[in-house]
Order: structure tokens, then sequence, then C-alpha cells
């Protein structure tokens, strides 16, 4: 009975001092905070059913449904992300719309972070940065953007990426992405602007480095040099008369002994 008491009490010592807005009102800034209030206010979470787009019907037999439909928690992460666009244009019109909702190659809208999927490859040549950066520049054809100063309006997916061999600059770097923290690095994504030539990977001001093959041709090993001021060495002179004498006595030894 005493908490309950306490309760009641702290309740009317609220009331009498007021509601916390009408403290807020008093403030030279309350007018403009009172009208962002209302316009965030009005902002509410959208959860709309998702639907196959006709024209990527064909493509959709080729992806798992993951691809062609929202679970439940998606369509809420949806709604979620849409609010925050929202939210973010109104308080600052002045900066570009993030796009945290894009399509995918199946034509449904998904949460830009899911497109990220961390995947270790069973090849030793991609445990490392250096060769998880050579295999997408290698193995990926890059395309430009269908507008160079706006973001796609639809991404594939890593695995569509390199089923198809080909991605634009989103599209390879959400694939590098996924490759790398699937190695175990600390790797994410950002986008901005960057000049002409790297969007259009134009390559004409880069040195390109020739290598030349040659075949290689069995040769003999070179002939050791004769230095013709060697002292030559002759032969060991030996007496006629000692090597004689020295075969009669072993030819006596062989008589004595049979």
């Amino acid at each position: 009975v005493t908490d309950i008491q306490i309760e009641e009490e702290a309740v009317e010592d609220a009331d009498a001092e007021g509601p916390i807005s009408e403290a807020i009102e008093d403030d030279g800034n309350a007018d403009g905070l009172a009208e962002l209030n209302a316009k965030l206010d009005e902002i509410a979470i959208h959860l709309t059913p998702t639907e196959l787009n006709p024209s990527s019907a064909q493509s959709a037999r080729e992806h798992p449904p993951s691809y062609q439909h929202n679970t439940p928690k998606e369509n809420e992460t949806l709604g979620y992300a849409r609010n925050f666009d929202r939210q973010f244009s109104t308080l600052y019109p002045q900066r570009r719309p993030l796009g945290t909702v894009l399509k995918n190659e199946c034509g449904v809208e998904k949460f830009l972070s899911t497109f990220i999927r961390p995947t270790l490859l069973p090849y030793p040549e991609l445990s490392s940065h250096q060769g998880i950066a050579g295999f997408v520049a290698d193995f990926i054809a890059y395309k430009e953007l269908d507008e160079a100063t706006s973001p796609p309006i639809s991404l594939a997916s890593p695995t569509t990426t390199l089923w198809q061999q080909t991605g634009n600059s989103f599209e390879m770097s959400i694939l590098l992405c996924s490759l790398l923290q699937g190695a175990g690095y600390d790797a994410y994504c950002v986008f901005g602007d960057a000049s002409k030539d790297t969007t259009t990977n134009g390559q004409f001001k880069t040195e390109l480095k020739v290598t030349k093959l040659v075949d290689k041709v069995e040769t003999s090993p070179a002939p050791a040099r004769v230095n013709k001021y060697k002292l030559k060495v002759g032969t060991r002179l030996k007496s006629q008369y000692d090597t004689d004498m020295e075969a009669r006595a072993a030819e006596q030894k062989q008589t004595e002994a049979r």
C-alpha cells in the first residue's frame, strides 16, 4: 500500500509541473520543433506485400524462392527502412536520398544490407584479400551504370554476378565484400562520387605492362675459358732403370713363393 501511495504522489507532482511538451514550448525553438514533430508524426510504416514483376518472371524461375518472395520479418524490415528514408529526407532535404531499398534480379524489393552474403570458398587462393581482389577484378567484367550520377534501381545478388561474370560497381563491390567477410575480414561497402575515368573504366592513361614470352632453348654449357698464361705442369720424370729393377724384384718374389 505504501508503494502505491508513493507512485500516486509522484504522478500528482508530475501533473502539477505540467507536461514535457508544454515545457518545450517555452523555449525559443519551440515552433520549429513542434512543426518538425508534426511532420515526423505523419510518417508511418507501410508494410506492402511483395509482388513479382512480370518482366522478371522468366529469370525468377532460375532462382530460389527466397529471391522471389519476402518473409514477414523482411517485410517489417522494409517498412522500417522506408520510414528511416522518409525521416532522413525530411531532416536533410539538401542531401541525396539514401536508397536503402532496391529491387533484386527478380524484381522484388530487398533491404540493401541483405545483398551481402558472407561466403568462404574452398580455395586456398581466395583466403587472402589480395587473392580475392584479384579474382573479382579478373573474373568479373565491369559494366557501366545506366546513369553515372545516380545509384542503380536494381541490383543482382553475388550468386547472379558470379553466374553472369559481369556486374556494375555496386554489384562487384557487394561480391567483393561478401567474399572478404567470408574470409574473416571486417569489410563493408560505401558509395559516393568518382571521376569519369573511374566510372567509365577508362584505361587510356594506364601504362600497359607487356611481358615477352621467350621460348626456352636448350643450349650446351659454355666451354671453360683457357688461360694462356697459366703455368703448364709437366709430367713426373721416372727412371726406366728403376722400373726394370722393380719388375725383376717382383718376379724373384713370385719364383721364391712357388
